[in-house]
């Protein structure tokens, strides 16, 4: 079997002495998505016939090549976005680009908590161009350097460890929360200087209408993507409630 991969890692690996035939050679394949080990399985011809197209890519983010993976395997928290967009060529609708990349995920809460914009929107209904790159994306993400993009729309995931809480809080948003992995204890008060806990679960979505609120995740941590639709300020008694910062 012969693999060519555009890398200057060409080792010989394990060597048959009688027959000079590479039995296995492991060959560092870097892309700009991830860094990957392709195992590159190299047998006499008997076996060819058996085996021939047998190649495993395995994904190697705890192993890191560069000083960017570095940086991003020293941590669980990043997230696998996909953006759609049209490719300049296309004139009718037709033809359809992708751009799939893994985001980091910015330590807040001094570590409890990790999170990224995914991306963001002006204006209701948004207008979406034909054709976005890269440093578009930047842009949207730009939008949303808090937790409300003003008169936007954004989405954001969360994740939270175990046991940790964000404190109450409550903005001018109405606020779409999908519990990706693990639960979390939806906070609210009840009136009476008490407060109403609600377990949540993964596959669960909480809808917050500018309520003051808080979370704390149980034992095993919580992820949750949120979709902050920005609104006006939620009245009680004649008056605008007025936001709460975590």
């Amino acid at each position: 079997m012969v693999r060519r991969e555009d890398s200057p890692d060409r080792s010989p690996g394990i060597v048959n002495p009688e027959t000079s035939t590479v039995l296995l050679r492991i060959t560092p394949v870097v892309n700009a998505q991830n860094a990957l080990f392709s195992l590159v399985l190299c047998l006499p011809y008997p076996y060819l016939s058996r085996l021939t197209g047998c190649l495993y890519q395995i994904d190697q983010h705890d192993t890191p090549t560069s000083k960017h993976n570095i940086e991003m395997s020293t941590s669980d928290h990043t997230f696998r976005r996909i953006v759609t967009t049209h490719h300049e060529s296309d004139t009718d609708g037709s033809k359809v680009q992708i751009y799939d990349d893994t985001l980091p995920m910015r330590s807040v809460l001094d570590g409890d908590a990790h999170m990224t914009p995914l991306f963001a929107s002006l204006g209701l209904p948004a207008k979406s161009a034909h054709h976005i790159d890269q440093t578009g994306i930047k842009d949207a993400m730009a939008l949303a350097p808090s937790v409300v993009t003003p008169n936007g729309v954004n989405g954001q995931v969360t994740d939270l460890a175990p046991n940790a809480k964000v404190g109450m809080h409550r903005t001018n948003s109405i606020d779409y929360n999908v519990i990706l992995k693990g639960s979390v204890w939806l906070i609210t008060p009840s009136g009476d200087g008490k407060e109403e806990r609600i377990k949540v679960h993964a596959g669960e979505v909480v809808v917050q209408r500018g309520t003051i609120h808080a979370w704390e995740a149980t034992e095993e941590g919580a992820r949750w993507c949120t979709v902050i639709v920005s609104a006006l300020p939620v009245e009680a008694g004649g008056k605008p409630l007025e936001e709460v910062d975590f």
